[in-house]
């Protein structure tokens, strides 16, 4: 299955196989390079059959990160919602090209994957700080666009009671009509709005079933990157 990660809105996968099928790979790998966040979240454990425990994270791998000459590790032991994750402090920056090394516990298996960030953008419609009613004011979301990017994710947060609106919008295109609908924003107050660039990593994982190889050969997962601008806010809800 799929989940939301609410602190980087983005996707993991966890995967729930049986071992005998011999197409499932043994390891589930998640990673998504997200600017400008400052810490990167990198999710590995084993798959697990149904009738087994998952531990929701393993300890022991060594991975690394590197772009040019800059190497980043990382370390286990972050909780997040009930899984345990690998953590490096550091932005990843726009148009850079990534690899990840990561070897298991046990050292038997060692995996490589590339991936890229994606341009920088800015949202160019409306204004961080603006008032807008849903429904009447006819607001369209607008941004630049990424350089790279193939898909835009738009989400929002409420930012008194923190949680995130349930359904997801999405645009190949640089607008979206999200600032329309009420359904996104069931109680009037402040809101960040995301518009997060996805790379063609990315779009291909979210296209895909959980236990698929993306870009990570002999992992089910994902290595990709992402790029995320936001403004804040105050909704107003018509009655």
């Amino acid at each position: 299955m799929k989940r939301f990660l609410p602190l980087l809105f983005i996707l993991i996968s966890c995967v729930e196989v049986k071992y005998e099928n011999p197409q499932v790979p043994r390891y589930n790998i998640w990673l998504i390079l997200n600017n400008p966040s400052d810490t990167q979240y990198l999710y590995f454990d084993r798959v697990y059959a149904p009738d087994e425990e998952a531990s929701y994270g393993m300890d022991g791998a060594d991975a690394i990160v590197w772009s040019g000459s800059d190497t980043f590790r990382f370390r286990f032991g972050t909780l997040v919602d009930s899984l345990y994750y690998y953590t490096a402090g550091f932005v990843p920056q726009v148009e850079d090209t990534y690899h990840l090394r990561l070897i298991t516990p046990d050292s038997a298996d060692t995996f490589h994957a590339t991936t890229y960030v994606p341009g920088d953008f800015h949202i160019v419609n409306p204004s961080d700080g603006d008032t807008i009613t849903v429904g009447e004011d006819s607001v369209i979301l607008i941004w630049t666009s990424s350089r790279g990017a193939i898909m835009y994710k738009i989400r929002a947060v409420n930012l008194a009671y923190g949680f995130i609106s349930f359904f997801p919008s999405a645009s190949v295109d640089t607008f979206s009509t999200f600032l329309l609908y009420d359904t996104y924003f069931p109680l009037e107050g402040f809101y960040d709005v995301y518009v997060i660039a996805y790379n063609r990593d990315m779009y291909d994982y979210i296209m895909s079933p959980s236990d698929s190889n993306v870009n990570i050969p002999g992992a089910a997962g994902v290595f990709g990157g992402v790029v995320s601008r936001k403004v804040r806010l105050y909704i107003r809800v018509s009655p």
